[in-house]
């Protein structure tokens, strides 16, 4: 079982990822900055002369599809840096240097979401469809929706919407977990072939036991904070931890300015490890489905210049059965 071999050696991978994080972040947070730069002079340009129409709405809408993707792109790299560590913590040695992956981990990211964001319409479209809004119920929604329009008027089949969020959150787990082994290979440069990345290859390569994993990764995030909560309540630290809690959420919020003690810092330290680890345990199980298939290969590869090597001795050998004392030398 996949999940059984790539949480021990998810901690390998871990450790190695607190030390590049700081690196990380500096580099999404450009990245961001100049992504949100580029979408806002987008929505600025066609937008400038139908601000309060549906020229301007539908501006809007576009734009934040635009920079969704875009963000889906630029947050692939998390996923690639576990990747990378991990095949190389096996000894499988880069065929191409980190800027190299920059432009199909673009494309990767795009393709992530590009997806989600049409899962999501298709999804949307479905719901309306379902609480059967009009063509001018839909113009006001995009216009000028305020919160009790959307309540009363969007927010009305409860059952459809769990039910389509549900499917949509299935769909997109389902494409991403077929992902992953494609996502090692970019980290890499190279397929689980020997040869260098083709756009796809592998997809869908070990799915059911990284969808598994994925589902356990899910799991695990869910029930991480009530298992915090469980664990500070038997030490005897519950009612700090809550006090805690609520501080954060506040200052999320922005209802109270920020401030800063070891409570908040234990907290958040430990949220950021958790995440690492998540990714690390997902980059873990690819690279290991990535390292089988790569063996496989080579294995493959072996028997076959076995083969090849055999060939002439055995045509030789059946030269000398059919022709006694004309065989070649």
């Amino acid at each position: 079982m996949i999940a059984l071999r790539a949480i021990p050696f998810s901690f390998n991978i871990l450790w190695q990822y607190i030390i590049v994080f700081p690196i990380m972040v500096c580099g999404l947070i450009g990245l961001t900055l100049l992504a949100f730069i580029v979408t806002f002079d987008i929505y600025i340009l066609y937008a400038r002369n139908g601000m309060g129409d549906f020229r301007g709405t539908f501006a809007l809408i576009a734009t934040s599809a635009l920079f969704a993707i875009l963000l889906s792109a630029i947050y692939s790299f998390p996923m690639l840096i576990g990747l990378r560590l991990g095949l190389t913590t096996r000894g499988h040695k880069p065929a191409v240097n980190f800027w190299k992956l920059i432009l199909p981990a673009a494309g990767y990211g795009l393709l992530v979401g590009f997806a989600t964001t049409l899962i999501a319409m298709i999804a949307a479209f479905f719901y309306l469809r379902s609480v059967s809004l009009s063509v001018n119920d839909i113009v006001v929604l995009l216009e000028n929706a305020t919160l009790d329009y959307v309540l009363t008027k969007v927010v009305t089949d409860i059952p459809m919407m769990v039910k389509l969020s549900t499917v949509s959150w299935l769909g997109f787990t389902a494409f991403y977990t077929a992902l992953l082994v494609p996502l090692a290979s970019v980290a890499i440069g190279r397929d689980p072939s020997g040869n260098p990345h083709t756009p796809l290859a592998g997809f869908g390569a070990g799915f059911v036991p990284l969808l598994e994993l994925v589902i356990i990764v899910y799991l695990m995030s869910e029930l991480s904070l009530p298992a915090l909560e469980s664990f500070a309540a038997l030490i005897g630290q519950g009612d700090r931890l809550s006090g805690t809690l609520t501080i954060i959420d506040l200052m999320a919020d922005e209802k109270i300015p920020f401030q800063w003690s070891r409570d908040i810092g234990i907290v958040l330290g430990l949220s950021l490890v958790f995440w690492l680890w998540t990714i690390s345990l997902l980059s873990a199980g690819a690279t290991l489905v990535y390292i089988d298939r790569f063996d496989k290969h080579k294995a493959e590869r072996a028997e076959k210049m076995k083969v090849e090597r055999l060939a002439p001795e055995e045509a030789r050998a059946l030269w000398k059965q059919r022709m006694p004392g004309h065989a070649p030398t």
